[in-house]
């Protein structure tokens, strides 16, 4: 049954507690003490996805090199984002920009220290993911 669940909130973390219940054919009682305890070990929270280029932003998402310092990667991002990460395991980062001509900027001096790996649409990759759920 946790599965279920899990499936059907990594498809749609926004349905209700009544139409997911009716979904799995199980008491509303019964699902909101799974979620309950999901949300003590498994499900860590919900996040919300926003379409970028609907309010006027760019953003891209990539690996770069294991061989890349956190300096370098730092010292090109600082000023021209309003939002990024280094995932220290998987070394991905996802930038934000108010600008075409920003995100170009910056992804040319990844390019040019040799930082930048390999683009990718990871959230694509989610929701291919999810669809085959």
């Amino acid at each position: 049954m946790e599965s279920d669940i899990i499936k059907n909130l990594r498809k749609n973390s926004r349905i209700s507690f009544a139409k997911l219940a009716r979904n799995l054919h199980i008491p509303i009682t019964t699902l909101y003490y799974q979620i309950s305890n999901l949300e003590k070990n498994q499900i860590k929270g919900y996040k919300t996805l926003l379409n970028f280029e609907s309010i006027g932003y760019f953003r891209i998402q990539f690996f770069v090199s294991r061989k890349a310092k956190k300096s370098d990667i730092e010292n090109i991002l600082k000023d021209s984002i309003n939002n990024w990460s280094v995932t220290p395991n998987y070394h991905i980062i996802e930038c934000i920009f108010p600008s075409k001509d920003e995100l170009d900027s910056v992804e040319k001096q990844l390019l040019e220290k040799n930082i930048l790996k390999i683009k990718t649409p990871i959230l694509e990759i989610i929701k291919q993911e999810s669809a085959r759920l």
